[in-house]
């Protein structure tokens, strides 16, 4: 689940998308920066956030079953 998170900065105030998730036993940490202010269309941000994430995650994965297939099975399917 992505999280608005707010950082004051000095006077200044930032807004960032963060996302945590763990991988390999570990906590990691996804963060995309919003601006000064929460934009409107943050519902849009979210969706293409996870997007980005969800193709770091899995394309490789994907890559990797689809190149380890031999001819004779991908024209079985």
């Amino acid at each position: 689940m992505a999280t608005v998170k707010k950082r004051q900065i000095g006077r200044q105030t930032y807004y960032y998308l963060e996302h945590t998730f763990r991988h390999n036993g570990k906590i990691q940490k996804k963060e995309r920066y919003l601006g000064k202010k929460v934009p409107e269309n943050i519902d849009e941000r979210k969706t293409d956030f996870f997007v980005e994430i969800y193709k770091e995650k899995w394309y490789p994965l994907f890559d990797r079953i689809s190149c380890s297939r031999t001819p004779n099975q991908t024209s079985q399917v």
